[in-house]
């Protein structure tokens, strides 16, 4: 043998150990799929010899038909591509027999990458495949014999349920055996049919009565039949009779449905029987509504009134009831259900919570409650449910209810849309019409009355809550002012009398002078507070903006606090060498932030405590962080902690002076900088933290030479402003043009909702109380749209409307920030170029 140098040696050595592999099956391919090598193993687990095999193409391996589907050529072109391709199936053998096959292509590349042709392994696993499929096999065989045990105690508890109950049921009970011979028959049947059901037991049913349409008086199909013939829950058409021996005709409503043993093989039929006549229909609505009438008044609790009108609705009205009210967020939610079956009630929880309905379907609750219109669907199939099924998953699931007629009314009161209730016909196979719907309607508009009614109270409920608690904190805060005012003007006092009086020496007058002096400058403090606060709800804070340097202003603060930690012997530790050049706003505000989060700090660390000052920039964000040990914030104050004349420890008995103002200003001052604030603590006597976050105004840098004034900040920004004021959106479009936005307006919110269909702006900014619809109209329109047609905006309220309630109701409809009217061209620009930026972050 010729030597090759090492390579070739270990090729001729790898040659020869495929070639002696017998467990599995390795050959060559070339690139076109023919067999070019043939080892030990392939002969084996293929049956064919070398000489037989090598030049044919390998689709011989595959069973004819996935041979003809290209499934080689496929094999073949992913492992070209990914370099290996893996497959699990049935492989054939010369003879034909299949053995089950883990099959590995790898493509095979020259030095210059060209494909050469494919390497290719098998494995025989028929063995473990079934051993697979016996253990599936015993699994699935304990797991029937799990399930007939529990169908068969199913069945006998379904079997006394319906014995027990059958004779109080309203309607009339009639079974049948597959012969149309009557089995049973409950007491309303045999009021209706004239007979007893001794009487009637063991007869032919055309015997009991027969059905006739009312119109032609002829007789139409036995309920029996069809639901033997049909081998589902089937309903009579309307306008039939029931014609009773003595030739009695009485109007019904009826439907009928197999009787299935425990193999599932029809044993019998159900029917179901309902005195229709016009007369005894009008009865027993009349003492419907009079049950629905003490129902409704019997709670202003409006959820427990409509869960017990959802009872009362199954199953005389209908076999599952929903019941759905609007939330302040403009979204509908599922407050009361019933259902005959309380399995199904569970799967329509599931493909509620899995499948929640969008605001924006043309069809169903969100429909009826956006337009208030009823819908009748007389008769449900899989075309009418194909249409809101978002899935085939949903489409089964929802198929599963079992829905074959359904109804959905508006609950209204003065013209405005509460809620929907929908009533919904499955297992009993009864069908709506136009009359059952206008009874349904009238059901609804008593139902929302209630519901009004129960609302009022409840709002003047808490209207009056919200008085006295209103009154409780006017009362504690004019006391608090009077102590707070009362003790330095008393010290002020004190020692001026006794200056007056000549009567102390130098170093008590240096003395009396430093007590006056510092307690002047307490209520100076507490003046500017409260006129901060003053012009604060009167919308009248301003802010002069001006790309400043912030390492002095935080030095300035910290250093006059600092004679306050030094009595009480607190240690102000910084971390302020991350501070960034500029930020972009006032001097003098932004210096009475830190001097108020820091002093806040002090006031409330024991002696000798710690209060730690930090910062740190991410991104185009500078984060301030004020952190203590100290006295800390209870949990159930945290929500409140930012609220005006709110302290934690209020009352004559608190610990801490002060008018509870100062965070509330802090946190109007961090937002007119459109910044945030936050505070966390793990609790009373566990410190707290506060953080700062203010955008960072490096490309904010101008020469010297130039004024002070905030440049544009905006280009290129799409703003849509919303107001009915034509003077006020005009000011808004130049100032925010001025910064280098691109400004379009609307009149209102329809014309609002119309330009984001031709363009989604960066930043919406709308009017709150404008005719027709109002702001709160507009962003809950805006929140339903999808993402890329603006539900995710960015936007905020820019209204007169200044309390703390309406701020709140402003961000729970959807809006990002609620700033009041007027506001400072500066501040408009800061507000934008905030709202901007959480775009950019999402």
């Amino acid at each position: 043998m010729p030597n090759h140098g090492s390579a070739g040696a270990s090729e001729e050595i790898f040659r020869l150990l495929v070639e002696s592999v017998r467990d599995y099956a390795i050959f060559m391919l070339d690139p076109t799929g023919h067999v070019q090598t043939w080892n030990v193993g392939a002969e084996r687990l293929k049956w064919w010899k070398a000489n037989e095999i090598i030049g044919q193409h390998f689709s011989v391996f595959y069973e004819p038909h996935e041979a003809a589907s290209g499934k080689c050529e496929y094999e073949l072109e992913m492992a070209a591509r990914d370099g290996r391709f893996e497959d699990e199936g049935w492989r054939v053998r010369k003879d034909g027999t299949r053995f089950w096959a883990n099959v590995v292509i790898t493509a095979l590349r020259n030095a210059s990458g060209q494909l050469v042709g494919f390497a290719k392994v098998t494995r025989d696993l028929t063995e473990r495949r079934n051993a697979e499929n016996e253990r599936v096999r015993r699994a699935q065989a304990e797991e029937a014999a799990r399930v007939e045990r529990a169908l068969r105690h199913s069945i006998d508890e379904a079997r006394r349920w319906f014995e027990t109950t059958l004779r109080s049921i309203g309607d009339a009970v009639i079974a049948t055996d597959t012969q149309g011979v009557v089995t049973l028959m409950n007491p309303v049947a045999e009021r209706l049919t004239g007979l007893t059901a001794d009487e009637a037991r063991g007869r032919p049913l055309r015997d009991v009565f027969h059905i006739v349409n009312e119109t032609t008086q002829k007789p139409i199909e036995s309920p029996v039949d069809r639901v033997l013939r049909e081998g589902v829950v089937v309903g009579l058409a309307n306008h039939t009779a029931l014609v009773r021996p003595d030739g009695a005709h009485i109007s019904i409503a009826d439907s009928g449905a197999p009787i299935r043993d425990e193999a599932g093989e029809i044993r019998g039929v159900v029917l179901v029987f309902r005195d229709a006549t016009p007369e005894t229909r009008a009865s027993e609505r009349r003492a419907f509504m009079m049950d629905v009438a003490a129902a409704l008044g019997s709670s202003l609790d409006y959820k427990a009134t409509l869960m017990r009108l959802a009872k009362l609705a199954v199953p005389s009205l209908s076999d599952w009831c929903a019941v759905y009210i609007v939330d302040d967020d403009g979204k509908a939610r599922n407050v009361a259900n019933a259902h005959i079956d309380p399995a199904k009630l569970k799967l329509a929880h599931e493909i509620g919570e899995r499948f929640p309905q969008r605001t924006n379907a043309s069809r169903g609750v969100p429909e009826v409650i956006r337009t208030g219109r009823s819908q009748l669907y007389p008769h449900v199939d899989d075309q009418l449910l194909a249409v809101t099924a978002e899935s085939p998953e949903h489409m089964q699931m929802t198929r599963a209810l079992g829905i074959r007629s359904a109804m959905i009314v508006p609950l209204t009161t003065g013209g405005r849309v509460l809620g929907a209730i929908s009533f919904i016909f499955a297992d009993s196979g009864r069908a709506y019409d136009e009359d059952a719907l206008s009874f349904a309607e009238e059901l609804g508009r008593r139902a929302g009355v209630a519901v009004e009614n129960a609302r009022l109270y409840t709002a003047e409920q808490r209207a009056r809550e919200s008085a006295d608690a209103a009154n409780r904190a006017k009362d504690e805060f004019l006391a608090a002012v009077s102590h707070e005012l009362r003790t330095p003007l008393t010290a002020i006092l004190g020692w001026s009398k006794m200056l007056r009086a000549h009567t102390l020496q130098e170093v008590q007058r240096i003395h009396a002078n430093e007590i006056i002096e510092r307690n002047a400058v307490t209520m100076t403090q507490l003046i500017e507070d409260l006129l901060d606060v003053s012009r604060i709800v009167s919308g009248k804070m301003r802010i002069d903006v001006h790309t400043t340097e912030i390492a002095p202003i935080v030095e300035a603060a910290l250093d006059s606090v600092k004679p306050a930690a030094d009595a009480k012997a607190i240690v102000i530790e910084r971390d302020l060498d991350r501070l960034p050049a500029l930020v972009a706003g006032d001097a003098a505000r932004l210096q009475q932030i830190v001097w108020n989060l820091v002093s806040n700090a002090v006031k409330f660390s024991p002696r000798g405590g710690r209060v730690r000052v930090a910062s740190r920039t991410e991104g185009d964000t500078l984060e301030f962080v004020v952190s203590d040990r100290g006295k800390g914030i209870p949990p159930r104050f945290l929500p409140y902690v930012f609220e005006p004349f709110r302290q934690a420890d209020g009352g004559i008995a608190r610990m801490s002076g002060g008018l509870g103002l100062g965070l509330a200003i802090t946190k109007h001052l961090v937002e007119l900088h459109g910044g945030t604030i936050e505070a966390k603590s793990e609790g009373e006597g566990k410190g707290a933290t506060f953080t700062v976050r203010l955008p960072i105004a490096e490309s904010l840098r101008v020469p010297a030479t130039e004024p002070r004034r905030a440049p544009p900040q905006l280009d290129g920004l799409r703003v849509l402003t919303v107001d009915d004021e034509e003077d006020a959106r005009q000011l808004v479009q130049v100032v925010l043009e001025h910064a280098g936005a691109k400004v379009r307006t609307a009149g209102s919110a329809r014309e609002a909702l119309d330009a984001m269909k031709n363009e989604v702006p960066d930043v919406l900014l709308s009017d709150i109380g404008m005719p027709g619809e109002t702001g709160y109209d507009l962003i809950r329109s805006v929140r339903s749209l999808p993402p890329n047609a603006g539900g995710n905006v960015p936007a905020a309220a820019l209204t007169a409307y200044a309390r703390a309630e309406d701020r709140n109701r402003a961000l729970g409809a959807g809006f990002m920030m609620h700033v009041p009217k007027p506001i400072d061209p500066s501040e408009l620009v800061s507000v934008v170029g905030t709202l901007a930026r959480i775009k950019s972050a999402m």
